[in-house]
């Protein structure tokens, strides 16, 4: 982090913006209300958060109103929610399970036929099962490299709630 973004976020008046900032997009006529400060000391403060890449300022045309949202650089300072880790990590178990039931599936099920001919047709792998296995077994490593970068984001300096 570099010393000018510092001195950005050792004010108590914009970290509590951050803070505000973090539940939802704001107008300044919000977060002033919500602050209990003037609309002018909540718009110098969010130009400073602007010029340094912690707020976005959100301005749709035809729109009356300009809202301000945090960028990924100021949410990484909040750290991870642990709900995100749990979900991603409930998601990758569940990914684990029922690719490998699926893999177990294509090698070991064999589907009910009617006929000796059929069945004759129908020993061996079923590539569909096979497939969708090895699919639902890649998306839960990839989903563990995520969990693994959530993890380690979660431990890095953050300005927690």
């Amino acid at each position: 982090m570099k010393r000018s973004e510092v001195k950005v976020i050792l004010s108590e008046t914009r970290i509590a913006i951050l803070k505000a900032l973090k539940e939802r997009r704001k107008t300044v006529s919000e977060l002033s209300k919500e602050l209990d400060l003037s609309k002018s000391t909540v718009h110098e403060h969010l130009i400073k958060l602007v010029k340094t890449g912690f707020v976005k300022r959100v301005n749709r045309p035809g729109r009356k109103w300009v809202y301000y949202q945090l960028t990924e650089k100021a949410e990484s300072l909040f750290g991870v929610s642990s709900k995100k880790i749990v979900v991603t990590f409930c998601l990758t178990i569940i990914s684990f399970f029922s690719g490998a039931y699926q893999i177990y599936q294509s090698f070991f099920i064999v589907p009910a036929v009617k006929t000796v001919a059929e069945r004759g047709a129908k020993i061996g792998i079923n590539y569909p099962h096979l497939i969708v296995g090895l699919v639902l077994i890649g998306v839960s490593f990839v989903l563990t490299v995520r969990l693994s970068k959530l993890v380690r984001k979660n431990r890095t300096f953050s300005l927690r709630v």
